[in-house]
């Protein structure tokens, strides 16, 4: 999608942080639905940014989050800014039909693809049918670099809330650096 626009952060943790911290802020919703299997710091920075994880397992035998399970709360929940579906593979078969129930409930869709980076559905980037995408690079993940991450969005005023808020961050001095590589 040519109008999405691409800002680099300091790790894929970040590019969260902020997704989060700004639909808390333009929404003041603070449930976010994601998985129990993730990493912990991803649960952490939902919960940083201002906002409450709503834990929905996983169908049996998949990566998936219960669909079902999904459309239900969000029928009894009014407090819901995002889902975050992360991409452990191509395992959303139920997808569309989700992108479809949270446009109708104004529930924005985080894409978090740190472990699916070159991941298509229908020959194009999975972050093309989000509202949000992210992504995170280190030496161990399928875009190397010392350390790393990205947004992926097409909401101006996300990526301008993005911008100023980086602009209060510290920057990695030479000796952070290090220490991540040593680390």
């Amino acid at each position: 999608d040519r109008n999405k626009k691409i800002i680099f952060t300091s790790k894929g943790r970040t590019a969260l942080y902020i997704i989060l911290k700004y639909l808390f802020k333009t929404t003041k919703k603070q449930q976010v639905i994601m998985s129990p299997f993730t990493i912990f710091d991803l649960v952490n920075i939902v919960i940083a940014a201002g906002t409450k994880p709503l834990f929905i397992d996983h169908k049996k035998n998949s990566f998936e989050m219960d669909y079902d399970k999904i459309k239900n709360i969000i029928k009894k929940n009014k407090n819901i800014s995002a889902i975050i579906c992360t991409h452990y593979c191509l395992n959303s078969e139920n997808f569309l039909k989700l992108k479809s129930l949270c446009k109708n409930k104004n529930i924005k869709i985080i894409q978090d693809c740190a472990i699916a980076a070159s991941s298509q559905y229908k020959n194009k980037s999975l972050a093309n049918f989000s509202d949000y995408s992210f992504f995170s690079f280190n030496l161990f993940k399928f875009i190397p670099a010392l350390t790393g991450g990205a947004i992926v969005s097409s909401d101006k005023k996300m990526i301008h809330f993005a911008n100023q808020e980086q602009k209060n961050y510290k920057l990695f001095s030479f000796f952070d650096l290090i220490f991540v590589q040593l680390k």
